[in-house]
């Protein structure tokens, strides 16, 4: 019986390491966060490069000819006194090692219309997948991520993607992919089962599913929802096209969706609405709140949160103001959900409207330091070790005196799962081991 109780320990810790090994944490940067002003302004400096696996500087451009370009070059580069934030950006890597650093391409001011010539032409596309490389290369970057949004050839999009695989990948480059996340989205624009061995991993852009376009108030990112239009819908629908679990990166967006009501008096989910005013955070973009003015708002500008059980998510109002987001409760009900459904990992967009400076009293980055709680099991120091209590009372608690040779095969599997990445589990199991040999 204690065989099998050990043999039991030792199946869960693998497949609960298995399970949780190597998540993802992808961090979007808007580099233009630095124009803003008071509470909102974001510069190199407010970032902690331990907060993610894989941070991406965005938006570079392309030109006419294929070859990429800097869209804004006092910000990116050192030239004419400039900035220089890309090389910057690269040494944060100095910081943490472990860390990730690549370079997008596109976004949604980008558009299609760019990408579709080039990605048309088979010398515009070979140079652009050339011209990325370089780019790479130039700054050491360990990786780009491409964000056509959208593309309207299939085909073509697949052409686009091999092309950059086959220069990038020769060369030990991370490539990597955002897509809109609905059903209709995929249909439109990707051919999902060929689009999966160009690209180290997916960035599912399951956001942005409701807002002001709707003529209702909606929640911008629900986890559950009745119209098809919920980040349930949209991880089953790339799942059920043949996405592997584990390229699948789920978004989580750190903003809401911000609506005007038509009658103060009707605010709950699907009252008639139209953009909302926008905040003081970010005041040029109507219908968009980030996070980190949210929760000013609900701590101490009088609004009120409710958290809507059938969607799992929030929305807050005053007056005739409504927006709907996600918060820690919500951003922690998605992270099970990524657990339990075995996803690579949570992507969020982006970490310049969490509330960097604690403003909400929360911590700095609450949302994305409760991501790196859930997501993120490391043991870098002493303090992370299991105690020698557990241990003792794990031994003492199986004493047979052989071992079966079904309990070494599980090590042995065991081991191999997560030695590299788990040394602290890794040397429970071997005390085990060890004290039954002799």
């Amino acid at each position: 019986m204690k065989v099998f109780v050990v043999i039991l320990f030792l199946t869960f810790v693998a497949l609960f390491l298995q399970a949780n090994a190597e998540k993802k944490i992808v961090c979007y940067w808007g580099t233009w966060a630095v124009y803003r002003q008071g509470k909102a302004k974001f510069t190199i400096d407010d970032i902690d490069p331990q907060i993610c696996t894989h941070m991406i500087y965005t938006f570079l451009g392309a030109n006419e000819d294929g070859t990429w370009k800097s869209l804004d070059p006092y910000l990116d580069l050192p030239d004419n006194y400039g900035k220089g934030y890309i090389s910057k950006f690269i040494k944060l890597r100095k910081i943490n090692p472990k860390l990730k650093l690549m370079a997008s391409i596109g976004g949604w001011n980008m558009g299609t219309a760019l990408f579709t010539r080039i990605a048309s032409n088979p010398g515009l596309r070979s140079r652009f997948a050339s011209s990325v490389l370089d780019l790479l290369q130039k700054f050491d970057f360990d990786g780009f991520d491409l964000d056509w949004e959208y593309p309207n050839d299939k085909v073509i999009f697949i052409e686009m993607l091999k092309e950059l695989k086959n220069k990038l990948q020769p060369a030990g480059k991370i490539f990597t992919i955002a897509v809109g996340a609905t059903a209709y989205r995929a249909h439109e624009s990707y051919d999902i089962g060929n689009i999966i061995p160009q690209v180290d991993f997916i960035n599912l852009m399951t956001y942005d599913l409701h807002g002001s376009w709707d003529h209702k108030t909606g929640i911008n990112s629900p986890l559950y929802s009745n119209d098809q239009l919920s980040v349930n819908d949209c991880v089953k629908f790339w799942l059920s096209q043949g996405c592997p679990k584990e390229k699948l990166i789920l978004g989580i967006s750190l903003y809401g969706r911000s609506f005007t009501l038509a009658n103060q008096n009707n605010h709950g989910i699907g009252q008639s609405a139209w953009n909302g005013r926008g905040g003081k955070f970010v005041p040029g973009e109507a219908g968009f709140l980030p996070y980190n003015e949210i929760c000013t708002n609900v701590k101490f500008n009088g609004w009120t949160r409710v958290f809507d059980q059938s969607q799992k998510a929030p929305y807050s109002y005053k007056g005739d103001q409504w927006v709907g987001y996600d918060d820690l409760e919500s951003i922690n009900l998605k992270l099970d959900y990524i657990i339990n459904n075995n996803l690579g990992g949570a992507m969020f967009w982006s970490i310049e409207t969490d509330d960097f400076g604690n403003i909400c009293g929360d911590g700095k980055n609450p949302l994305l330091n409760l991501a790196n709680r859930r997501l993120r099991v490391v043991y870098e120091n002493d303090d992370d070790k299991l105690s020698n209590n557990f241990k003792y009372d794990l031994i003492q608690n199986y004493d047979d005196t052989s071992i079966d040779e079904q309990v070494e095969a599980e090590m042995e599997r065991t081991q191999e799962i997560f030695a590299e990445n788990k040394p602290k589990i890794s040397n429970l199991i071997q005390i085990i081991f060890e004290y039954h040999k002799d």
